[in-house]
């Protein structure tokens, strides 16, 4: 969560800024050692105004005492006004520029330039530290600084289109709200809310393009204790969040918590368990867009640095496996939170202080190929400053971005808003996703039911979506990724199973799909067109990428042993019709002999080749002709 801990470049004071009097003071004013004296009480008890008002004086005797300008440098560092700390600091090197009693005011001045984003300055000052030769952990601090300066000016250079803006009211409407998680269809917003020293999670949707107010999300969900930092899945049925110090069944300072949407109200949640908690902190979740994989921030042991990225994901049983380090490609000895995995499930993007940046904690991505996670990448500048930043959404559109800034007012209380911008042209990637969303009906009936679906890729054969419609509205949603073929199938039992294909290699559109199911009752004269079985043109060997297909026949026949039913064979009207009978037959055969080759016996089963005789459109276009070609299944 948030505001568990505080990431940032500081100012490390060392004792020998305040010592109490320089053994080889740099002044023979015996006055303006008594001043530099006087300071030290009001120095230990903070009184740090006083203590520069009485070093002023002394410096007034004697412009060249060294000792009062490092001290004077270090009160204004602990006001946090680095600025004025500068010229102080600057004024030490110009007096005692290779004494090595005031090497540590380099790195000071490095780490002050770099706060002000003046990385060419700061390198300078960071590499006259080097030169007295530090201990081995501050040299590997100070080198990785430089390479933080080097990297910056040349991202300041070559900076990404990024405009955000703060969300207007009623989002905005709170003191301190962060850590945005946003529903595939753009329609629910969730994020953190902040209330003196409670967090709870509330949630806008957005209803002719203007955000409702805010509303708790659940009483079931929010309770006395901090809860925040959620991820959701595309459609909006799982939520896992972070909830902290909870007596009654935590395991450690921070958990994760998962809650399902039934009826439109969430179930009372439950701790994820040992297998994804720990003694240690677990937070910041995200969810993959069917929910069955989550990536999370966690100081647990096996942990590279103070915080790294884990994963974990489901077993066919629902159960979640044992986490998984994402390795040295991905954390470092720094921090790594907030994750996002976006809805394709192939871009990771995370916070990284490990890696070579703009400073503190930036934003990465890496790609997931069939090697594993590509070398992490930069979002750039401005995205990336000396702030830290954390906390990113992308929309599965890649279309919008959304996070959470503080912001210090004139007062010096900090706030913390959400944005919005366009997510820059330049940080688009292939991984393009649309939703399809709608209701399942009984065909029959006309009512709305609880369907399973499931999405396959048919490259590869694998499940890449599953998950039930809502019993009570039969709503669902779902998430498909722009560069692969696609089948779909939606089924009940006592129902023929729906099989539909979507082909999104290349897609001239890529808008959200809007689409109905209705699920046929098993019974005689029932049928469903087999919509993932591919031919060649005019060929009737079954190509590998129907094996989805043919798998889910299997499935269905084995579950429902009494049925009889016909392969049937269809094509356009092209061609001659002898030869279109025999090719549809054909067809239907090689179907047949699949499903007995499996084990179906074959007296329940038939096939027959029609030819042209049956279309289901007219074949006065291509796309219509296209329907026409087509294997059903049919109830006898």
């Amino acid at each position: 969560m948030k505001k568990l801990f505080t990431f940032s470049i500081g100012i490390v004071i060392s004792l020998s800024l305040f010592a109490q009097e320089p053994p080889e003071a740099s002044t023979a004013d015996h006055k303006a050692l008594a001043l530099f004296e006087q300071s030290n009480e009001m120095m230990y008890r903070k009184m740090f105004p006083e203590a520069i008002k009485v070093l002023e004086q002394a410096i007034q005797r004697d412009p060249n005492f060294t000792e009062a300008y490092n001290r004077i440098g270090a009160c204004y560092i602990y006001m946090h006004e680095d600025g004025k700390a500068k010229k102080y600091f600057e004024k030490v090197i110009e007096l005692n520029p290779s004494s090595t009693t005031y090497a540590e005011v380099y790195f000071h001045l490095g780490e002050i330039y770099m706060k002000d984003m003046e990385y060419a300055e700061a390198k300078k000052f960071f590499e006259g530290f080097l030169e007295f030769q530090p201990r081995a952990d501050m040299m590997r601090k100070v080198k990785k600084q430089i390479a933080n300066c080097d990297f910056a000016v040349e991202a300041m250079k070559h900076p990404v289109d990024f405009k955000p803006f703060q969300m207007v009211a009623p989002v905005n409407v709170f003191t301190n709200q962060y850590f945005p998680t946003v529903t595939a269809d753009k329609s629910t917003l969730i994020y953190t809310v902040r209330q003196g020293m409670d967090e709870n999670l509330f949630e806008t949707k957005l209803v002719n393009n203007v955000w409702t107010e805010p509303t708790p999300l659940s009483a079931n969900i929010n309770t006395n204790d901090n809860e925040g930092t959620a991820s959701i899945s595309a459609d909006g049925k799982v939520i896992v969040f972070t909830a902290c110090n909870r007596k009654s069944d935590g395991l450690g300072s921070c958990d994760l918590y998962i809650s399902y949407k039934k009826d439109n109200e969430w179930t009372k949640p439950e701790n994820m368990g040992p297998t994804i908690n720990s003694a240690a902190w677990e937070s910041q979740p995200s969810l993959t867009a069917d929910g069955k994989t989550i990536y999370f921030a966690s100081g647990r042991k096996g942990s590279k640095g103070g915080y790294d990225v884990w994963t974990s994901s489901q077993n066919e049983n629902g159960q979640w496996k044992n986490p998984e380090n994402l390795g040295d490609k991905i954390n470092t000895l720094g921090a790594e939170v907030s994750p996002f995995i976006d809805p394709s499930g192939n871009v990771l993007y995370y916070s990284s202080e490990g890696k070579v940046g703009m400073g503190g904690l930036d934003l990465f991505y890496t790609i997931k190929n069939d090697t594993g996670w590509t070398i992490p990448q930069n979002l750039g500048y401005p995205i990336n400053t000396i702030d830290d930043e954390a906390g990113l959404f992308i929309t599965s559109d890649q279309t919008k971005a959304y996070f959470s800034k503080d912001i210090t007012d004139d007062y010096g209380k900090t706030k913390d808003y959400l944005y919005e911008f366009a997510f820059p042209e330049s940080l688009k990637n292939q991984f393009i996703s649309k939703y399809a969303k709608g209701i399942v009906y009984d065909a029959a009936t006309k009512q709305k039911i609880e369907g399973h679906i499931e999405i396959f890729d048919l490259k590869n054969n694998k499940k890449i979506y599953s998950s039930n419609s809502d019993a009570k509205t039969g709503e669902y949603m779902l998430v498909l990724t722009q560069g692969s073929e696609y089948a779909l199938y939606a089924n009940k039992q006592g129902y023929l199973f729906k099989s539909m294909f979507f082909d999104f290699k290349n897609p001239e559109s890529f808008k959200p799909t809007t689409l109905d199911i209705y699920l046929e009752p098993i019974k005689s004269g029932a049928f469903i067109t087999l919509a993932n079985i591919f031919y060649a043109t005019g060929k009737f060997t079954l190509e590998d990428k129907s094996k989805t297909e043919l798998a889910k026949l299997v499935e269905f026949l084995k579950a429902n042993p009494s049925l009889k039913v016909e392969i049937s064979g269809h094509t356009d009207d092209v061609g001659k019709d002898l030869d279109n009978n025999t090719l549809s037959n054909n067809r239907a055969k090689s179907v047949y002999d699949f499903l007995v080759a499996a084990g179906i016996p074959a007296v329940n089963l038939k096939y027959k080749g029609y030819g042209k005789v049956k279309p289901l459109v007219p074949n006065t276009s291509e796309t219509n002709r296209a329907k026409n070609r087509r294997i059903e299944f049919r109830i006898l």
